[in-house]
């Protein structure tokens, strides 16, 4: 055991998940007990062991193993609401799914040695994976990692130097990204307690502060060759299965932003306009997580490049949305508190884990793949180490076009009264807005010119319009994500709330997206034979013909309430 390692002891007793039920409600329970804690525990140094042991016990850990290996075998879907919920209690001790489902999906692709062990340890004994992903020293010499192995005859010798290393100080196993002989990136996977293994839990961030992401050492470490794994031999396999572990993060922020709005406002808070509105962000963020999700299951088990990269798009979106909105929605929430300590210090708590992850993946640039996707069609370069200089994957570049538009089905055959005639009005004015969107894309697609100043010659090549453009679809995308549940929340005789959010949603956003795509697109596209403008007529109209309504904030405040 390396110095500065933390031992949990092993639970006596593991629980088996066995469904999807299952593990939400043993979600829902631990999530509950970490909440009792949380602002106390971010207040101490060091490791909440009964915390952490009580996350062993849960049975949680094993969800992602598969089937066949006698775990649930869990959907990305169940993955990312037992992030959600548990990120709800503590983000931070959250946060250590992260990690674990990842190295955990990438164990069971390896060989049967080492599957047969972590995979039997994470049920038997709820063993976890620790992250150790970023070298502390950077790379030279044109190397992906700084960090090496090399492989001496059945044994292989790892030194690296890692930080960030979220709860690698209190876990059971490490898989270590590092450079081979050959210049290509492998995956050291051993135990904690190895020879030459050192971790500390030092750890000074103002936020996410129980996630202990420190430091780790490995001094010419020893470990089995056949430990040593080349998970990208399948690019678009390995891509896949990185998508199913990134949800984690977008999940954890949906989580963050649900408990600022679950927090114990009084009345008078939550039939306001403002936390109406904070409830529906949420509630969009939270529609776009599930639509995710479902994108990155539908891939299946043998993926083409394009599926990959169009649930990677998914992902982005989603990422982009949550980590915006978890801050946002904590900031307005502010202006809510009142005399109470409690409910400030788990405020300021919310606020700063929100923080905290969101920069340490930033969600700006997420908004920029969307958008550059929206002008040219081309998608994001992988994120994997192993994959970086295989460029985007292979996927084809196809023509920009805006995700979207599953509203106008799921609205089909609703009625033409009360809500679900709102919901019919919400999808038309959605398809309004998202034509604005598109035709203003293709005119900035076409050849004008940049801004002088963006130094650049095509305007679809303008960092900005790429950042703005993502916006544009990502908030189309959320609305019609939301849009879309609300109407088979409806359908299944609970949608008052859901409808409600959904219209207020949609009157919120359509025209302003509608006058920000014209601005992006510039003075050029203004004049008055492209019809740009009709849009915005278009919605004006929507406004004069529909029947009188309810105050859409004040019905949202009041189910919500």
């Amino acid at each position: 055991m390396g110095a500065g390692a933390v031992e949990i002891p092993a639970a006596r007793r593991v629980a088996r998940i066995a469904t999807r039920s299952d593990a939400l409600a043993a979600a829902e329970a631990l999530a509950a007990r970490w909440r009792r804690d949380a602002v106390q525990r971010d207040r101490r140094e060091g490791p909440d062991a009964a915390a952490l042991e009580a996350l062993r016990a849960s049975g949680l850990l094993g969800i992602a193993v598969p089937a066949d290996a006698g775990g649930l075998g869990a959907t990305t879907g169940t993955i990312a609401d037992v992030a959600r919920i548990l990120a709800t209690g503590d983000s931070a001790l959250a946060q250590q799914l992260q990690g674990h489902v990842g190295n955990v999906h990438l164990v069971a692709q390896g060989p049967a040695s080492l599957r047969a062990v972590v995979l039997a340890d994470v049920l038997d004994r709820g063993d976890r994976f620790g992250n150790t992903n970023t070298d502390r020293v950077p790379p030279d010499d044109g190397r992906p990692w700084s960090a090496t192995v090399a492989v001496d005859g059945d044994e292989a010798v790892l030194t690296a130097e890692k930080a960030y290393a979220t709860g690698a100080s209190t876990a059971d196993w490490l898989a270590v990204p590092a450079t081979a002989a050959d210049g290509a990136t492998r995956i050291a996977v051993l135990r904690r307690t190895t020879d030459g293994v050192t971790v500390d839990g030092a750890w000074d961030a103002f936020g996410q502060r129980a996630t202990l992401s420190g430091g780790a050492r490995f001094d010419r470490v020893r470990l089995p060759a056949a430990w040593v794994l080349d998970p990208w031999r399948d690019p678009v396999a390995a891509e896949a299965l990185l998508h199913r572990s990134q949800i984690v993060h977008p999940a954890i922020e949906v989580g963050l932003a649900e408990a600022v709005v679950a927090g114990p406002w009084p009345l008078a808070v939550r039939r306001r306009g403002a936390f109406a509105r904070a409830a529906a962000d949420v509630a969009a963020a939270r529609a776009l997580l599930d639509r995710a999700a479902a994108a990155i299951d539908a891939l299946g088990a043998a993926p083409d490049a394009l599926a990959v990269a169009e649930a990677g798009l998914a992902l982005h979106a989603v990422k982009a949305l949550a980590y915006r909105t978890s801050v946002r929605v904590a900031d307005a929430a502010t202006a809510w508190v009142g005399a109470d300590d409690a409910t400030r210090d788990r405020l300021d708590l919310l606020w700063r884990n929100a923080r905290t992850h969101a920069v340490h993946d930033p969600g700006r640039w997420s908004f920029h793949h969307v958008g550059r996707h929206v002008l040219t069609g081309r998608f994001p370069a992988s994120r994997l180490p192993g994959l970086r200089d295989h460029g985007p994957l292979a996927a084809p570049v196809v023509p920009p076009r805006l995700s979207g538009g599953a509203a106008t089905e799921a609205v089909a055959g609703l009625g033409e009264d009360g809500p679900a005639g709102e919901l019919r009005r919400a999808a038309a004015d959605l398809s309004v807005a998202r034509g604005a969107v598109r035709a203003a894309a293709a005119f900035v697609a076409r050849p004008p010119r940049a801004w002088p100043e963006a130094a650049v010659e095509r305007a679809a090549d303008e960092p900005f319009a790429a950042l703005r453009f993502g916006e544009l679809a990502v908030t189309l995308e959320a609305l019609d994500a939301l849009v879309t549940s609300a109407a088979a929340a409806l359908r299944d005789g609970k949608g008052t709330l859901a409808a409600a959010q959904a219209r207020l949603q949609v009157d919120r956003w359509a025209s302003r997206i509608v006058s920000d795509g014209l601005e992006i697109a510039g003075a050029s596209a203004l004049t008055r034979a492209r019809g740009l403008d009709g849009a915005w007529r278009a919605l004006l109209e929507s406004r004069r013909t529909r029947p009188p309504g309810p105050d859409w904030a004040a019905l949202a405040a009041a189910a919500a309430g």
